[in-house]
């Protein structure tokens, strides 16, 4: 029986648990590692591991792992499970598992969420020496791509990679199996808007997710019952606002189906185009029109950019909205369902990365 272990961050982690859910219908046992933290939360009822493992590894050890206390423990944690397949998910693990065990290396397959050498240039709330550390060690990190078969969320961020370090870059973007895919019904409430994530003032990490403008934005939309997915508490109130909570993946595509708009919320930025948000992925598996930045219909959602609403400002949104409904028709809801069926759903990219595994487990 083929062994593989994920060793991720935390728990939930809907990206691990869509490779956990695909492999073991290969008879494949899936195992996790990761930090210390809540992992009684899962994103999917379909999600199983064999074990489930954590660790305290503090961020200090994180960025250097020669001085991470629990180093033998991480080890036997690797030797109990004895996996064919070490499957690294993020930067920082990446760098842990070859500082530490460059033994394991063949059989490690690294999968990059982010495009980290260019992000960490665009985090804003860090301290300037932890801010040095990122920007002067994480481009250094990355060059392991040249050494392990890589994953990543884009084939912007794959051929970047590709003519940075000589490598072969697998592109799995953010994207909900077919096979979890409810049946959905084309029932919507008119004038309502989606919004995934948190309305917070002031809370500015990355300069390509400023939503600063769009509280007061949203005092603008008065037509329109704004519905806000991801909130537990409620930072503004405004009557046409109404918080939904937070929405596991395993019921989100059924929550959002009565909208007609999925607003990204962020303003337009360079960025964006290596992005493949998980947000805009369940708009398009749930029929809603994608508010999105000008920045971001040139990337991987393109095909979408003609059934979408286009803004380079947040602030103008409302205009943009009031012109867009002269010509709205309610059967543009089922052709964004029939596109993000046929050509946006995980497992027409597993293919390449089956070879991978077969490949490791070969060679092991």
């Amino acid at each position: 029986m083929v062994n593989i272990l994920h060793f991720s961050d935390y728990l939930p982690d809907h990206r691990v648990e869509k490779y956990a859910i695909y492999h073991q219908k290969k008879g494949f046992n899936i195992h996790f590692l990761g930090y210390d933290g809540p992992t009684e939360l899962l994103s999917f009822k379909e999600t199983s591991f064999s074990t489930i493992t954590t660790l305290n590894i503090s961020k200090q050890e994180r960025f250097f792992p020669k001085i991470m206390k629990n180093k033998d423990e991480l080890k036997s944690i690797i030797n109990n499970i004895n996996p064919d397949i070490i499957h690294v998910h993020n930067i920082f693990n990446l760098n842990i598992i070859v500082q530490l065990f460059p033994d394991l290396i063949d059989r490690l397959v690294y999968d990059s969420h982010e495009y980290w050498s260019k992000q960490v240039k665009l985090r804003f709330r860090l301290r300037l020496n932890s801010k040095l550390f990122h920007r002067i060690l994480v481009p250094i990190w990355e060059r392991n791509i040249q050494k392990v078969p890589t994953i990543t969320v884009t084939p912007q961020i794959a051929t970047e990679y590709a003519k940075m370090y000589d490598a072969d870059v697998i592109t799995i973007p953010n994207l909900p199996l077919g096979s979890l895919i409810p049946n959905l019904n084309t029932l919507r409430n008119e004038k309502t808007i989606a919004y995934l994530g948190k309305l917070e003032e002031d809370n500015l990490v990355y300069s390509y997710r400023d939503n600063s403008p769009l509280i007061n934005t949203l005092s603008n939309y008065n037509e329109y019952i704004i519905n806000i997915y991801g909130n537990n508490y409620y930072p503004i109130d405004l009557p046409n606002l109404n918080y939904k909570g937070f929405v596991f993946h395993q019921n989100l595509l059924t929550s959002l189906n009565s909208n007609v708009y999925g607003l990204y919320g962020f303003q337009a930025h360079p960025f964006h185009y290596y992005t493949s948000p998980v947000r805009i992925s369940n708009f398009i598996h749930s029929g809603l029109i994608p508010i999105i930045p000008n920045s971001m219909s040139m990337g991987f959602f393109n095909e979408f950019s003609k059934y979408s609403i286009i803004y380079d400002d947040i602030r103008k949104i409302p205009k943009l909205l009031e012109k867009f409904e002269k010509s709205y028709s309610n059967d543009i809801h089922e052709s964004i369902i029939k596109l993000a069926q046929d050509k946006f759903v995980l497992e027409k990219y597993l293919k390449p990365l089956d070879k991978v595994y077969q490949n490791i487990i070969e060679n092991h």
